[in-house]
């Protein structure tokens, strides 16, 4: 088995893990700061989203939609990057049984 390419493996699962929570705490920083804003109500928000009917149940709503799709995201990453890390240690485990 090629070093190399189990080092690439290796980098990519790493990265991964490196973006999922970078994703995470941009997440969580986004929906503290939508904690705050919606607890006021500001009247600049609803202009914001340019519909003159739309009401703060349809903007949370929306908002609550948002964050479950991310959410499905990240879940997504977490498994994918999960599963380059469990190939990398097999790789490794391969190289070993190969060197032996």
């Amino acid at each position: 088995m090629d070093s190399t390419f189990r080092l690439r493996v290796r980098a990519a699962a790493a990265a991964g893990w490196w973006t999922a929570l970078v994703f995470l705490l941009v997440m969580m920083a986004t929906w503290l700061a939508w904690l705050g804003i919606s607890t006021g109500r500001p009247d600049w928000i609803l202009r914001l989203w340019g519909s003159p009917d739309i009401t703060w149940e349809r903007v949370q709503t929306l908002v609550l939609e948002f964050y479950a799709i991310l959410k499905l995201l990240l879940w997504l990453w977490v498994l994918f990057t999960a599963w380059l890390t469990i190939w990398a240690r097999r790789l490794k485990a391969a190289e070993r049984a190969a060197a032996a």
